[in-house]
């Protein structure tokens, strides 16, 4: 559809008066000055003004003319637009996508974070009625549940939600102000669970400890205790729920002792446990698909027996905050990533001894080493780093070491053999008692040029990302140790920081 152009034509296309003449005639003299006018002058002033209000009343009614033609225009382009619109949303690429693949987008629509009516999927299914058939029939846009704290309506809303996810899994996190009803409405699905993060009181302890049957789809498991006044977990009944759960491969407790919940350890893959260090032995000497391990060790007065090792061949994970003992039990050939914190409960224990030890006797190919608040000597140090030569990641904090310890690390192209020679990621924090950063600079600096090999042939690799912290305490850094910190910061990207 177009619109024909259209030439305005005015009624009076003569209308208004000669300006020429006008400008010439002893009027245009009279009205630029206070002289009292003629009485020509006046009788000539009064036909003008005659003249002129019938030419204003002339273009008033031209104006509401063009104000019509106008509107009439604006309203066909509004009207032409709207057209067009209508038919490039039926050119629109997405209205030919299959339902099969609008299920998929929708899919990654979805962010994992606590129910909001504004977000997808709820969204989704507000834009048209196939878009809203196709969101009501994905079971799977529906089924991963984060419910914030408690509100008017959220079990309704929960409701919802388990009603539109069908029969699939449930993925759920059950946040700690949750009221028991919002857990009923959970239990009653417990057979669907797949991934569930809850916070237990005691009523829901003994809710869960009701339930016989089994647990086909939970997969992955988060729990948390919640006691009374006064309450003593011990007291307590063991939880044997999940002890028909076989397709367990994730668990995480926090704030319960390890035999208080049951579970099949033989199919585990990953465990995130706190507990005395004998049931942390005991549990490990189940688990033999453990890969990966988090482990946060409490005192307890009996002790894993003298001589015992307890062997997961396949871990690959440890991040571990110790006590006096427990690494010196266990024989972890395949551990490539390790992570030691300090226990307050042990801060005296020679930690870093076990750590060497641990490594020494699994013969382990670490690749990621990270040590941070440990008891640990400049020499195990040196120790540990030489007894890993496929060490990738190094991570040191707060371990109050000396510079001077990096100083054998410094190599000599093709004169000496290269200590961690795959070193490609440095983190350190610490305050070197020594006060000698120079080391510690010379140390990434002779990581840094490529292609070098040692007096063994090995390639050195070249340090890819440097984060350090240091702060001296005697000695403030001369210009030149802070020329060479700029320099590695700007030229290399790293971050290294002196105080």
């Amino acid at each position: 559809m177009s619109v024909t152009s259209q030439k305005l034509v005015f009624a009076n296309e003569t209308a208004g008066i000669n300006k020429a003449a006008y400008d010439a005639s002893q009027l245009a003299h009279a009205s630029r000055c206070n002289d009292p006018p003629t009485q020509g002058e006046l009788s000539m002033a009064r036909e003008y003004v005659a003249a002129l209000d019938t030419d204003l009343r002339y273009y008033d009614d031209e104006l509401v003319f063009v104000r019509s033609y106008l509107d009439q225009i604006q309203a066909r382009q509004t009207e032409t637009q709207s057209a067009r619109q209508r038919l490039f949303n039926v050119l629109s690429p997405i209205r030919r996508l299959p339902d099969e693949l609008l299920r998929e987008i929708f899919q990654w629509c979805w962010a994992a974070e606590p129910i909001n009516i504004l977000k997808p999927p709820w969204t989704l299914s507000m834009v048209c009625r196939r878009w809203r058939f196709i969101a009501l029939s994905t079971s799977t846009l529906w089924n991963s549940i984060i419910l914030p704290p408690t509100f008017k309506g959220m079990n309704t809303l929960l409701s919802i939600l388990i009603q539109r996810s069908g029969v699939a899994p449930l993925d759920f996190t059950l946040h700690p102000t949750a009221s028991d009803d919002t857990f009923l409405i959970l239990f009653a699905q417990i057979y669907r669970w797949r991934k569930a993060s809850l916070h237990l009181t005691p009523r829901r302890y003994d809710i869960l400890g009701s339930f016989q049957g089994h647990l086909p789809n939970l997969q992955e498991m988060v729990l948390r205790y919640m006691p009374t006044a006064g309450e003593r977990l011990a007291d307590r009944s063991p939880l044997h729920t999940f002890s028909a759960a076989f397709n367990l491969t994730w668990v995480k407790t926090l704030d319960i002792p390890l035999p208080l919940i049951r579970f099949p350890l033989a199919n585990l893959k990953s465990l995130d446990i706190s507990c005395p260090s004998l049931q942390a032995y005991e549990a490990l000497g189940c688990a033999q698909n453990l890969e990966e391990l988090s482990l946060i060790i409490r005192s307890q007065p009996d002790r894993i027996p003298v001589g015992s090792v307890v062997h997961a061949p396949r871990l690959k994970r440890l991040v571990i905050t110790p006590d006096d003992h427990i690494l010196d039990h266990l024989h972890l050939p395949a551990l490539q990533h390790l992570r030691a914190d300090l226990h307050i409960a042990f801060e005296g224990a020679n930690i870093g001894s076990q750590c060497l030890g641990l490594i020494l006797r699994s013969g382990c190919p670490l690749v990621h080493l990270h040590l941070e608040e440990i008891n640990i000597t400049d020499e195990e140090v040196l120790q540990i780093i030489t007894a890993t030569p496929h060490l990738r990641e190094l991570t040191l904090q707060h371990l109050s070491l000396s510079s001077s310890t990096f100083q054998p690390l410094l190599c000599a192209a093709a004169t000496s053999r290269c200590r961690i020679s795959q070193l490609e990621k440095l983190t350190v924090h610490d305050h070197p008692r020594d006060d000698n950063i120079e080391l510690w600079l010379d140390f990434v600096e002779s990581r840094l040029v490529d292609g070098r090999v040692d007096i063994e042939g090995r390639r050195i690799a070249t340090l890819k990302f440097v984060k350090m912290g240091l702060w001296t305490i005697n000695n403030d850094p001369d210009e030149r140790t802070w020329e060479r910190t700029r320099r590695l910061n700007e030229d290399y990207g790293f971050d290294i920081d002196i105080c």
